[in-house]
């Protein structure tokens, strides 16, 4: 035997030994094995049409130990194009991907490279301008949205960009939102404010910043013209003295249609006597809960308008990320669940702790059942038949369909007059 074919082989045995070292490795690169395997073979063919191999059987039984360990590890099935294609589009990263097929992220990386497939070809082709416009509808509805929900909302409409984009264009269109959630302060935006006209809406509230020296000020505010009503100090927080204020103001202004207040003890007289008043009371105004007629037109108006929001706090909340679980989202932990089979023996669970927060609080029992009460059912297909012709419930409005409601009413009201 030549030198030669002594030191292929030497190669040969140093190959076999980290062969079978790298078997042993509970995470070992499948493809690696399988393409060094096949070297090995074919090394060991040509040589063995040279010349005889000295311990040829040892050799070739050592080779067919790896191959079979090989073959019957737990590994998962070739990787297809669609399947690559599947998961990258629902925004599952690479080492994700290695998870559920259980394989290295090199080997995902090369079956991508195989199929001509990469992450950045997921992107969306969408400009800056475009971008904005779209950012900016979602916040015109959840005007106190961050990053994470904008990215659900983007995902669920089938748009996926660079987390430094949707961090840049937020910030553009939302920069004051984007400012207080950077200082983590939970401040409310500012919602459109509508008041028909004077009188229509009175605000009251008693300021007690006083109080240490037995001082307090009451003050009523027109909601329409912000014009003060009344604004007084008085050394008690008695309601007889609210009511007095009020009255005066009554005198001078006139009686308003509605008066807002807080729930302190102090302004009970001055609800008593907008309840016991005979041209106002607590059946006067655009909405009663106990008219048939009322609540049918604020579900025409507002069921779709609060089914179509529903909806789309479903899609964006399937779509964005959590924080806890390493920025993927629900939709990527169930169907990483399913795919690794996570649930494959629901029958060994321990009921005793399934879903139980030992920690929480305990819910008080209630037999009872909700009953909600309902309108009769030909003035319900009335009402609608007539909505239907003339009112759509999704046009637009600036005060979240509040005189969309008011059209409603007066529609109906005037159908309903021509029926009697």
């Amino acid at each position: 035997m030549t030198a030669d074919i002594s030191s292929h082989l030497n190669h040969i045995a140093d190959a076999l030994d980290q062969l079978a070292a790298d078997v042993l490795r509970p995470e070992h690169d499948i493809d690696r094995l399988l393409i060094s395997l096949e070297n090995v073979g074919s090394a060991l063919a040509i040589l063995a049409a040279v010349e005889e191999l000295p311990s040829e059987e040892c050799v070739f039984h050592i080779l067919h130990m790896i191959i079979q360990t090989v073959v019957e590890s737990r590994f998962s099935p070739v990787m297809s194009r669609e399947q690559l294609i599947f998961l990258l589009e629902n925004n599952f990263r690479v080492g994700d991907i290695a998870l559920i097929f259980g394989v290295s992220k090199r080997t995902v990386h090369r079956r991508m490279s195989e199929y001509g497939l990469s992450v950045r070809q997921t992107y969306s082709d969408i400009t800056d301008e475009d971008l904005q416009k779209v950012i900016t509808d979602f916040i015109a509805h959840c005007p106190n949205s961050g990053i994470r929900t904008v990215t659900g909302q983007l995902s669920s409409q089938g748009i996926r960009v660079q987390q430094v984009r949707v961090r840049h264009n937020l910030k553009a269109v939302d920069p004051v939102g984007n400012f207080i959630r950077g200082l983590q302060l939970n401040i409310v935006p500012r919602v459109p404010y509508s008041v028909p006209g004077p009188l229509s809406l009175w605000h009251i509230d008693g300021n007690h910043k006083l109080i240490r020296w037995r001082m307090v000020i009451h003050g009523g505010i027109d909601g329409f013209s912000r014009r003060i009503m009344y604004l007084q100090a008085n050394t008690n927080n008695r309601a007889s003295t609210v009511l007095q204020f009020f009255l005066t103001a009554v005198s001078q202004h006139g009686l308003p249609h509605r008066v807002r207040s807080d729930k302190g003890g102090e302004n009970i007289e001055v609800a008593r006597y907008m309840l016991e008043h005979p041209e106002r009371g607590p059946d006067i105004g655009a909405l009663d809960a106990d008219q048939d007629l009322h609540t049918l037109c604020l579900h025409y108006v507002f069921l779709p308008r609060l089914n179509w929001h529903l909806q789309l706090f479903v899609r964006m909340w399937d779509k964005h990320p959590l924080a806890t679980e390493g920025n993927r989202t629900p939709q990527q932990l169930w169907m990483a669940g399913l795919l690794l089979g996570q649930q494959d023996n629901p029958d060994q669970i321990d009921d005793t702790n399934w879903g139980i927060d030992w920690d929480g609080p305990i819910a008080a029992p209630d037999s009872a059942t909700v009953e909600v009460p309902e309108a009769p059912l030909d003035l319900l297909q009335r009402v609608e038949g007539h909505l239907r012709a003339c009112i759509d419930p999704f046009q637009t409005s600036e005060v979240f369909g509040a005189d969309i409601y008011l059209h409603a009413m007066s529609e109906v009201q005037a159908f309903m007059a021509e029926q009697t």
